[in-house]
């Protein structure tokens, strides 16, 4: 049983709801005028988004020009294109990566035509040039070098150890050129078990540094050539 005060508000709460009901045409008016507005506002702030976006997009391909060299895409081209989509969180427009890797090459949407070693490249390019532009304690590069080998591989590690002159840079790798350019190495094992997977991460002493490289180089058995190698790209000249 309610109260006199309970049915009162209920009573209340009632009439609010007739009221709306009766006033609906006037309250959905109401609603799309706020609509508009806020739609307006909404593309007004996404174009100046959009503005700063170009501008330091401009920026940003004009570095990247030559990292594309320093990750062995001397003649490839990167350019930034935007497409305009619904408006999200992001704003509205999504930018879009055309490429091409040889001169006289038509610019086409960069996952459509790049191999995996040139995205792999790529994307480590691009990490490298934001990678100067923000405040990044630790970037991770997880087997970025893909698809690669020999020479490109070597300039690839290089560019990774300059990156850690400012940050902490780690890298999962198969690559012993890239592996040799590290600083520190850890040995990932993974153990499998009937019912169980477990990883052991164990840090390498100067020995085992030489040794894993090594194996890197020639497969399960580890060669004295093999060895001499890895004491090579450990040290270079």
């Amino acid at each position: 049983v309610l109260t006199p005060e309970e049915l009162m508000d209920k009573k209340s709460g009632l009439l609010e709801k007739l009221e709306q009901l009766e006033n609906k045409e006037k309250e959905l008016e109401r609603l799309s005028r706020e609509l508009v507005k806020v739609e307006a506002d909404l593309e007004e702030k996404a174009e100046l988004l959009h503005a700063k976006r170009m501008k330091a997009s401009d920026k940003i391909q004009k570095a990247f020009a030559t990292y594309l060299e320093r990750v062995d895409l001397p003649k490839a081209r990167l350019e930034m294109t935007w497409e305009k989509v619904a408006a999200s969180v992001h704003g509205t427009y999504k930018p879009v990566f055309m490429f091409a890797a040889n001169p006289g090459s038509a610019m086409e949407p960069l996952h459509k035509v790049a191999s995996g070693g040139e995205q792999s490249r790529i994307k480590l390019a691009l990490k490298a040039v934001l990678g100067k532009h923000a405040a990044l304690s630790t970037q991770i590069f997880d087997e970025i070098d893909t698809g690669i080998s020999g020479s490109t591989a070597e300039k690839v590690g290089a560019l990774m150890k300059e990156l850690a002159d400012n940050q902490q840079i780690i890298t999962i790798t198969h690559l012993p050129q890239v592996a040799a350019a590290g600083n520190t190495h850890w040995k990932v094992v993974k153990n499998q078990l009937e019912n169980d997977t477990t990883s052991q991460v164990n840090p390498l002493n100067k020995e085992q540094r030489v040794d894993e490289i090594a194996r890197l180089l020639s497969g399960t058995k580890v060669t004295e050539a093999a060895k001499n190698q890895a004491k090579v790209l450990l040290n270079p000249l």
